[in-house]
């Protein structure tokens, strides 16, 4: 039976909010399960561990000292862009850095993947200190250099003097000695942060 011309038109403009209300369930849905699909990354940061946004990419596995394919002249400026991100005031130095890691023999993200971990590169460190590594911080003692280059040669020859020389070649291996009681208290988040920092620059 032929439905009337009215209640045919009346018909068709009921069905259209349902429509679009049940395909935009559908796309709401969809996304949804993608999402939902997606890990939550937990960024390290400071020792703590704070949820992402599902958004985020992780890093794909550890990071590796040594492991870096920027091309050497790209890297200052890959760096200074990361540290001018993070509003550090370390970002000026991104050449000085670059240059005085490749004098010790140090992967060129350390120095800054252990200032994101010990100080936010740079934001919270002791007044007039340019200590971003925490080098030298104790109870009764806060090392204090003149300048950002300072502390930087210092810290550089540091490492590769105390740490690497002596076989502690892994973020791993360096928290053993750096910072031993995020091994006992944090469940060896030092390391973990300094990881992710290294993959964030080098992907940056």
């Amino acid at each position: 039976m032929k439905l009337p011309a009215w209640l045919a038109k009346s018909s068709a403009l009921l069905a259209l909010p349902a429509l679009f209300f049940l395909g935009g369930s559908f796309a709401l849905i969809t996304f949804a399960s993608y999402a939902v699909g997606r890990p939550i990354v937990s960024v390290p940061r400071n020792g703590q561990l704070l949820k992402s946004t599902v958004f985020s990419s992780p890093p794909p596995g550890e990071a590796v000292l040594g492991e870096s394919v920027v091309r050497r002249e790209a890297r200052p400026l890959i760096l200074k862009k990361y540290l001018e991100s993070h509003n550090s005031p370390l970002a000026g130095q991104a050449q000085f850095m670059v240059d005085t890691a490749d004098t010790y023999g140090l992967d060129w993200r350390l120095l800054p993947a252990i200032a994101g971990q010990e100080s936010t590169f740079c934001r919270t460190i002791p007044d007039d200190s340019h200590n971003c590594w925490g080098w030298a911080i104790h109870a009764r003692y806060t090392k204090k250099f003149e300048t950002w280059q300072g502390a930087i040669e210092v810290v550089a020859k540091g490492l590769k003097e105390n740490y690497i020389d002596k076989g502690l070649v892994t973020p791993e291996q360096i928290m053993t000695r750096y910072c031993p009681r995020s091994i006992t208290e944090a469940g060896g988040s030092w390391a973990k942060a300094v990881e992710y920092f290294i993959w964030a620059i080098e992907n940056f």
